[in-house]
């Protein structure tokens, strides 16, 4: 997921950083690396993202152009 709460505030992910799932409240981690987009995941086995299909680079960057928060 694109976003989560970190002390309250929505953020995108950022290297060691714990948050709470804006669909769950569920705690998440932050999953970095060189092949994959940052990204939020479930620190437990939930999958409350049941719609998520995975996503690339591309439709994260038009995701910013039209981001308004």
């Amino acid at each position: 997921m694109k976003f989560a709460l970190v002390i309250g505030v929505r953020k995108t992910a950022e290297p060691k950083d714990l948050g709470i799932c804006i669909c769950c409240d569920t705690e998440v981690r932050v999953y970095c690396g060189l092949e994959r987009v940052h990204h939020w995941k479930n620190i437990h086995a939930v999958d409350c993202d049941y719609w998520s299909e995975g996503e690339t680079e591309w439709p994260r960057e038009w995701k910013k152009e039209i981001d308004t928060a």
